[in-house]
């Protein structure tokens, strides 16, 4: 792919003597497809090949902000796994883990708005979660 954008870019760049000139309805015409091609293509030259590209799966893990919680950990951690299906083949799957950090007095529940800041921590205590669930619907 990469080949044929720089072959087209270089075509662009030919001189208006060439038979690329000779070929358009005028010598403007063939001089705004010199200007602009490169400028359109040079995207696809930047852009990763598609198989460095990070798997549409790992694309949510990361740390983020919850604005209910401030200043607590919210952490999104993916893996692969490989599945047998019912047919008895191996399946390429991914399971997510979330864990983080809360505060809160005992039985509270998840609806609450504390940050884990130093006076809600000293006055309720760090609480810590992780659970893991299967991605499913990828595309």
């Amino acid at each position: 792919m990469r080949l044929l954008v720089i072959l087209l870019v270089n075509l662009a760049l030919l001189p208006s003597t060439t038979s690329l000139a000779s070929t358009t309805s005028t010598p403007q015409r063939a001089s705004f497809i010199r200007k602009t091609l490169p400028v359109l293509l040079a995207p696809l030259l930047l852009a990763p090949p598609a198989a460095l590209a990070v798997p549409y799966e790992l694309r949510f893990q990361g740390t983020y902000d919850d604005l209910l919680h401030p200043s607590c950990v919210r952490e999104i951690i993916v893996k692969p796994s490989t599945n047998i299906d019912a047919k008895g083949r191996k399946v390429k799957g991914y399971f997510a883990t979330f864990r983080g950090t809360d505060v809160g007095p005992p039985g509270i529940g998840d609806k609450v708005i504390i940050a884990c800041d130093e006076d809600s921590i000293k006055k309720y205590g760090l609480r810590e979660f992780e659970f893991t669930g299967k991605v499913e619907g990828t595309r």
